[in-house]
């Protein structure tokens, strides 16, 4: 290879390097992954952040409502995942439908908890907000900016 077409590839290949590295670096992941987006206010209760007047005692409380559910949600998440795996698992696998109808019972018990769960933590969170802030949140939630429609959130 010519000492000019040596440097002209070297060159490209940095530059590609780098570029790679530096993209991969600025993404940093998917959300909830610790990526360039997590500025803390990643995740279902991010609006409640960006509710205007909110007193100190509304933030305590909202702070104790979220330490109250997060271990229950994320348990009955964790349990939901565990299940639906072994539900793929027993179908791939040819298990017996009694077998199949039982996990799939549970999996539906577990969506059910955790439906009502979500509905509490609404409810507790609508407590202890005001009306207008209500529907700040409210507005938050459709906009599109932290939630909208088809998307999951408090």
């Amino acid at each position: 290879m010519k000492p000019t077409s040596q440097k002209i590839a070297i060159i490209t290949l940095s530059t590609l390097l780098f570029t790679s590295a530096g993209a991969a670096v600025a993404f940093g992941g998917h959300k909830g992954h610790g990526g360039c987006d997590r500025d803390g206010r990643a995740g279902p209760m991010a609006a409640l952040s960006q509710i205007e007047d909110l007193t100190a005692e509304q933030k305590e409380a909202l702070k104790d409502i979220r330490s109250a559910t997060r271990d229950a949600m994320r348990d009955l998440r964790d349990a939901m995942q565990d299940n639906r795996t072994e539900l793929h698992d027993a179908m791939v696998d040819g298990a017996k439908l009694e077998t199949i109808r039982g996990l799939a019972e549970k999996q539906g018990g577990q969506v059910a908890r955790m439906i009502m769960l979500r509905a509490e933590v609404r409810n507790r969170i609508a407590d202890v907000l005001t009306e207008e802030q209500r529907q700040q949140l409210q507005d938050l939630r459709w906009s599109g900016k932290m939630f909208g429609p088809g998307r999951r959130g408090f």
